[in-house]
């Protein structure tokens, strides 16, 4: 009874309370700022592989990066349902940059996938905070021979039957089930009228072949024929000391390693070498996977001054090639009413594991002579495309600009500074010949004369010298432009080829430089509403097993016509140490 007494006070209380419309007004608010701060408080995690796709006999790495202290340790049991866990390895590190203490924690995971097909990798729980969830795919196909050694090479090139300067990729492995001690070296391809270059860092991961597990380390190459015809890649040679079992406890200083030689060759490859097409008729051969061409210009609305430099700016983008197989761009130009200036090429190349991708950036100063309309022709680029085996181009529309008369235009060129005397023939030297009229015997007009002329060289000098001059600021810009058009152009082949998976990693490329993000979750939150409406779409692509209303056209003229506000490029995208190396 007596508690029935106590709470009779307090239900007559919050009854009328609870009636007021206000109570659930303000109630709804209550809860969703506390939903917002939970959004806000929680800290991103991405998941990523060290390649994809995988074969199913081939173990792989799975990272979960976090540059916060998440609320928990990670639970990895969802993993188990589609992956067997070999192997896990927790690193910190910590920084202290622009007076900020920063620290990145990566949780690192040896797998091997439980069956083919695509595998989507879950949330993992970390406390209340979820990592964000990626796919891999899982192949059943492998190249490997049927061996019974301990040890063995394999090659592998594609494509088997390149053309002329295009890039072939080299893939060299090595299959131990013994331990390599140091010492052991591996040779690199070499063939005459070849250019080699190594691709990226070793690769390690581990395979089963026919119930045995044999640890790999994967090279990749990049070779450029030089010639048509047959070439041959001389088989490859490695030394390697091979620890001894009977030495397993027993080493030390006094006691070393106890190793064995032994001498393993893969077997020789040999390319048909395709010459130039007959129907491709342009003056510079150039293959290549991709090719875009783009233009900017130091003032936009494309007018100019006369006698003051306008500075174009054109960049080649190519996929496939060296930056040295370029050509020029910048095509001459014959209109007398402007004079260009062009500035040493920048050649850049980015090495990728699946080949390299060039850079070659031309800047051109224009200067008119005269008030006007100048048209500067469009500028064409042929090239042939190793994936379709087709010749395209790669162009730029002609391009109009508007010269407007110069403040200092009543300041007299170099050619009106001579005198009418300087022209004339010198016939007699005696002071009493006839003076031409209007002009004074005393020399005071030739010092005027000289002045002005050193006046508008000195003028001149300066405005074609400024532009050279660059300060920190702009660098930066015009490095943070170079990455944009790098990203540009790789979310537009990714487009082309309507593959998701393609268009994620260029999007996520895009996220890390300009907000920090590393997933497409959180690079939709600095996005507008139709942007990231596709990105949504692209996710339901990614994850559903459904299919769904993905459109890759749709998302790339969305995101041509967003711009953001912020940029913050990440300089925190190291790759991951290799495991082993020769």
């Amino acid at each position: 009874m007596g508690k029935e007494t106590v709470n009779r006070p307090l239900n007559s209380l919050l009854n009328p309370i609870a009636r007021h419309p206000l109570f659930w007004h303000f109630g709804g608010y209550l809860l969703l700022m506390m939903v917002a701060m939970q959004n806000v408080w929680a800290v991103d995690i991405t998941a990523q592989v060290d390649r994809n796709p995988v074969n199913f006999n081939s173990s792989f790495m799975l990272v979960f990066s976090a540059t916060d202290s998440p609320d928990g340790d990670p639970d990895f049991t969802p993993l188990k349902k589609d992956f067997d866990i070999i192997n896990q390895q927790k690193n910190i590190q910590s920084s202290f940059v622009n007076g900020r203490f920063q620290t990145r924690t990566q949780w690192s995971l040896k797998l091997f996938a439980k069956r083919t097909g695509k595998l989507l990798i879950p949330e993992i729980p970390f406390g209340n905070d979820l990592s964000f969830p990626t796919t891999v795919n899982v192949i059943a196909k492998t190249n490997v021979a049927n061996h019974t050694e301990d040890i063995f090479l394999e090659i592998l090139a594609t494509p088997e039957t390149p053309y002329i300067q295009s890039q072939v990729i080299f893939t060299v492995r090595l299959f131990h089930r013994v331990q390599l001690a140091r010492g052991s070296h591996l040779s690199d391809p070499q063939a005459a009228d070849t250019v080699i270059e190594k691709l990226g860092e070793d690769r390690n991961f581990e395979t089963n072949l026919k119930g045995v597990r044999f640890s790999v380390i994967e090279r990749k190459y990049a070779i450029y024929p030089q010639k048509s015809g047959e070439i041959t890649i001389p088989p490859l040679v490695l030394n390697a000391q091979v620890a001894s079992a009977r030495s397993s406890g027993m080493n030390g200083f006094f006691n070393p390693q106890i190793t064995s030689s032994k001498r393993v060759s893969s077997r020789a490859w040999t390319m048909q070498v395709k010459p130039v097409p007959d129907e491709f008729k342009a003056d510079h051969w150039l293959p290549a996977e991709h090719l875009y061409i783009e233009e900017k210009w130091s003032n936009k609305d494309l007018t100019v001054n006369v006698g003051e430099p306008i500075t174009r700016t054109i960049s080649m983008l190519a996929k496939g090639v060296a930056a040295s197989q370029l050509p020029d761009i910048a095509a001459s130009q014959t209109n007398l009413d402007i004079k260009s200036y062009p500035d040493q090429p920048v050649l850049k190349e980015k090495n990728e594991v699946d080949g390299l991708i060039a850079l070659r950036e031309e800047k051109i100063a224009y200067i008119p002579s005269a008030a006007g309309e100048i048209i500067l022709p469009a500028i064409k680029v042929s090239w042939f495309n190793t994936q379709t085996h087709q010749i395209e181009v790669a162009s730029l529309p002609p391009v109009k600009l508007q010269a407007l008369g110069s403040p200092t235009a009543d300041v007299p060129v170099a050619s009106e500074l001579q005198t009418p005397e300087l022209h004339a023939p010198v016939k007699s030297m005696d002071n009493s010949a006839p003076q031409p009229s209007g002009i004074s015997r005393h020399p005071a007009w030739m010092w005027l004369s000289m002045i002005l002329c050193l006046c508008w060289l000195s003028t001149l000098i300066f405005f074609l010298t400024k532009r050279r001059v660059k300060d920190p600021v702009s660098e930066e810009t015009e490095s943070s432009e170079n990455i944009n058009f790098f990203s540009l152009n790789r979310l537009k082949y990714a487009c082309q080829n309507n593959n998701p998976h393609q268009v994620q990693q260029a999007l996520i490329a895009w996220g890390q430089q300009h907000f920090n993000a590393h997933n497409l979750t959180s690079i939709a939150r600095y996005c507008d509403e139709p942007l990231a409406e596709q990105i949504q779409r692209l996710q339901q692509a990614l994850y559903s097993e459904k299919d769904s209303q993905w459109d890759a056209a749709q998302l790339f003229n969305t995101f041509k016509n967003f711009k953001p506000e912020q940029e913050k490029l990440n300089a925190d995208n190291e790759p991951l140490e290799p495991l082993f190396k020769l």
